[in-house]
């Protein structure tokens, strides 16, 4: 991961970082573009205005996110070539896929795009489509030989399917993918090897949902920070607002004060979670009521540590278990070797799992 400092002329650093073998030097924090279909157009025009006062130099955005294309286009104005630019399309085939650039390139008032990707591959039937002789990676390529883009990516919702994308590919420049505390505990975790993979070919990683889409309401900076630790380039939270924005903005520019030792650190359980958190050895196993103990363990702190009861609730509908089912026995807490307070931190997973008033 290279890292590059560019400080501001009178204010704090923003982080920059080079983004795989485009050679494009990035922010740290970018700008996802799904907020601004919640913008006004003047409120748009502030929005970037911050973004290029605080050093924030690129931005995402795509067609289905409602009108945000062209409210970009009209905020960068004169101030286009101080941002790179990604957006995407959805077309699975190559005439369609040029035909969806085309409409892109109009709406944003641009003639080029940095970096052109396709969006959200939910699963091989989409990916074998857009590979196939006439998909839209033919238009993807074509493109990039046109000079109408000048990278080409994928984004995907899974790490294994991201991995699959680049593999069958073999030249894409960039994967975008969701990254946050929240995959870290639950799976999914892209830090488990799709980040390595890009590192060793030099592809760009850019982090979406680093917020987890808003459902994040505690401990944001922390959060924030935690993504910016791991090998990425760029992570990009919306914004519909400056309001929304400037928070994300100070954790980056506070992230670019911390030495390398505590960078490191944020990306440790015990420094997201405290000293008393689970670490999942299983050492608590087996229960004696059958229940996945670290799994709950690992609900109940990301509820309380970053308020994300809802959809932990949601996520983790899967463990099918009963909480009401755990005895006081304190048979875990015994075994425990980091000295959690397991059987206290049970009951708190007693409320994140407790059913909803029909």
């Amino acid at each position: 991961m290279a890292i590059l400092s560019g400080k501001r002329p009178g204010g704090q650093a923003m982080l920059k970082r080079r983004l795989g073998r485009t050679n494009l030097t990035v922010s740290v924090l970018g700008l996802g573009g799904g907020g601004f279909c919640r913008a006004s157009q003047d409120e748009s025009n502030r929005i970037i205005a911050h973004a290029l006062a605080h050093g924030v130099n690129f931005i995402d955005t795509a067609p289905n996110y409602g009108d945000s294309e062209d409210k970009i286009g009209i905020a960068l104005g004169a101030q286009r070539k101080q941002f790179f630019l990604a957006t995407k399309i959805e077309e699975l085939t190559r005439d369609g896929a040029l035909r969806q650039l085309d409409s892109s390139l109009k709406r944003l008032r641009a003639d080029c795009i940095d970096v052109w990707q396709w969006h959200g591959i939910l699963k091989p039937e989409q990916l074998d489509a857009i590979m196939s002789p006439g998909g839209a990676i033919e238009a993807m390529r074509k493109a990039k030989a046109d000079k109408a883009v000048r990278f080409i990516g994928i984004t995907a919702h899974s790490p294994w399917l991201a991995m699959k994308s680049l593999k069958a590919a073999g030249d894409l420049d960039t994967v975008q993918i969701p990254f946050n505390v929240m995959r870290r505990q639950y799976g999914e975790d892209p830090a488990l090897g799709l980040f390595d993979y890009c590192r060793r070919h030099d592809i760009g990683v850019i982090i979406m949902k680093p917020v987890a889409a808003g459902r994040i309401t505690r401990n944001l900076s922390t959060a924030l920070k935690f993504i910016f630790a791991h090998d990425i380039a760029t992570a990009i939270p919306g914004a519909a607002s400056v309001a929304e924005f400037a928070p994300d903005v100070q954790a980056a520019e506070e992230f670019e004060q911390l030495s390398a030792t505590e960078r490191h650190g944020l990306t440790r359980d015990e420094v997201l979670l405290g000293q008393d958190c689970c670490r999942g050895c299983g050492y608590c196993l087996p229960c004696p009521a059958g229940m996945d103990v670290p799994a709950l363990l690992r609900a109940e702190q990301c509820a309380r540590v970053f308020g994300l009861t809802e959809w932990i609730r949601e996520e983790c509908d899967r463990l099918k278990v009963d909480t009401s089912k755990c005895a006081p026995c304190g048979e875990c807490e015994k075994r425990c070797p980091f000295d959690v307070p397991v059987r206290a931190r049970l009951e708190g997973a007693k409320a994140v799992f407790a059913k909803r008033p029909a």
